[in-house]
């Protein structure tokens, strides 16, 4: 399996990250050219020829591939040192490649395993449905790189990167291979919680906004207002509970193939 930090040629990087794509990358070297303003001839002598990126190319290919932060930074030290003439830089950006790689290979220390995440880190990520919602769209297959996830959420590549370092510094989500994967950290919030609230009304705004953007046929949103016995009140309790509960028992035997919210509300006026 491709290992994007243990590479040492990132035009190996470009080659795996091509083949990623759809339809095994066809067209994706003619899109690449178009990001990078230069003529697909010379991304053919770059990637499969002698020739070598200048460092504002190969930045822009990061950003045309929707790499992370430490990606970033990794693939351009791999430039660096491939382009290097001078024995003592060649060892220079040598060092700077392996200690890149070992930022990588390094969880934050306040962050254990298979632990709970911090406080602070809870505020982040309840308080922009955003985080939650990149977190479980690499939980579908197609999706694999922040600008998967970016084109899927509808949102700037840009925002997505800073949303995927995030996840990816918290443990999160994981780089497995070339794809992204949901970490192994603990995300449940009780109803307890001071974030409840916030979370709740993050996704119900959401929701609003669906509403008013032309929603697909598949998309339910309903509101009932009434007036019932107490008795009946507590049986719909009841009957919504064991929804809920099939609900999330649908869930765990589906496919992962799309990302959808589930908001609802039984309350007293």
């Amino acid at each position: 399996m491709f290992e994007f930090f243990s590479c040492n040629d990132y035009k190996q990087i470009v080659t795996e990250r091509v083949k990623a794509e759809p339809k095994g990358g066809h067209g994706t070297y003619k899109k690449l050219a178009s990001s990078l303003k230069i003529s697909t001839t010379l991304v053919s002598q770059v990637f499969k020829g002698p020739k070598d990126l200048s460092l504002e190319q190969a930045f822009l290919v990061t950003k045309h591939f929707g790499f992370s932060t430490l990606e970033t930074d990794y693939f351009v030290a791999l430039v660096n040192l491939a382009r290097a003439g001078n024995h003592t830089f060649k060892v220079y950006c040598q060092q700077q490649v392996d200690l890149l790689r070992q930022r990588a290979k390094q969880p934050k220390e306040r962050i254990q395993p298979d632990g709970e995440i911090d406080p602070l880190t809870r505020v982040q990520y309840y308080g922009d449905w955003r985080y939650t919602a990149a977190r479980l769209a690499f939980d579908i297959k197609r999706i694999n790189s922040p600008k998967d996830a970016a084109e899927l959420l509808g949102l700037p590549l840009k925002d997505m990167q800073v949303i995927v370092d995030f996840l990816l510094e918290h443990g999160l989500i994981v780089l497995d291979g070339r794809s992204f994967k949901i970490g192994k950290r603990h995300v449940h919030l009780d109803r307890n919680s001071p974030l409840f609230r916030m979370r709740q009304s993050r996704w119900r705004l959401l929701g609003l906004s669906k509403i008013d953007s032309a929603p697909q046929d598949s998309d339910l949103f309903y509101t009932s207002t009434v007036t019932l016995s107490q008795a009946s009140a507590n049986r719909i309790v009841d009957i919504l509970m064991n929804a809920i509960k099939t609900v999330n028992q649908e869930v765990l035997e589906s496919e992962s193939e799309e990302l959808r919210c589930l908001n609802l509300d039984w309350f007293k006026v």
